[in-house]
């Protein structure tokens, strides 16, 4: 088996294909990919992070695990799911606030609102 080969076997794995499906890409006997993979753990019971891409043992009982680790999910989901920011100015306190992803906000905060409240103004 050429290196190229040996390589294209382990991006095949990352991608989650099976020995049968990378022996006939790569023309290759299936009981030679199966006997590489599970000489360099890539085997059936082997997982790869979406987070950071590294290998993993599957779970006997449960759910399939998609992440090494809950640290490696938190880094995923903060890069996957961007949040909007935006700078608005409160019309009770006049203060320079930041509202995530809400472009509705108006008040910076509840107590402010509460006191718009009391003083019945009305709001934008």
């Amino acid at each position: 088996m050429t290196e190229n080969q040996k390589n294209k076997i382990f991006e095949l794995r990352r991608q989650g294909l099976g020995y049968g499906e990378i022996s006939s890409q790569l023309s290759i006997s299936k009981n030679t990919v199966k006997l590489f993979c599970k000489r360099n753990n890539l085997g059936e019971n082997v997982l790869f992070c979406k987070g950071c891409g590294e290998a993993f043992e599957k779970n006997t009982i449960g759910r399939p695990a998609h992440f090494c680790s809950v640290k490696c999910y938190k880094k995923w989901w903060v890069n996957t799911h961007q949040r909007t920011v935006y700078e608005k100015e409160c019309p009770v306190c006049y203060q320079l606030f930041r509202a995530v992803s809400k472009k509705s906000q108006i008040y910076c905060s509840t107590g402010c609102y509460h006191l718009s409240r009391r003083a019945g103004m009305k709001h934008e």
